[in-house]
């Protein structure tokens, strides 16, 4: 199942932290370390960036953790732009 929220509805919902964690060294540690149901990860599509619950590798620009957990059965896509 795919549900697709805003931006703001994300921010308010699943409180991610404010700073973009990087693809390498001790931000991907960091990441990997963190249950996969606080990660979101930034991509890059043919549409523009979205930002995509768990973690993706096709388009991989950055990852986010949250304060609230998503749900792992549903992928929710937010649109950025």
């Amino acid at each position: 199942m795919i549900q697709n929220i805003s931006y703001d509805e994300w921010l308010m919902t699943y409180s991610p932290e404010e700073a973009m964690l990087e693809t390498y060294g001790e931000d991907i540690a960091r990441v990997v370390a963190t249950d996969t149901n606080l990660i979101w990860t930034l991509v890059e599509t043919d549409y523009g960036e979205l930002i995509s619950s768990g973690y993706s590798y096709v388009n991989l620009i950055g990852y986010y953790i949250a304060r609230v957990p998503h749900d792992l059965e549903k992928r929710i896509l937010v649109d950025v732009s």
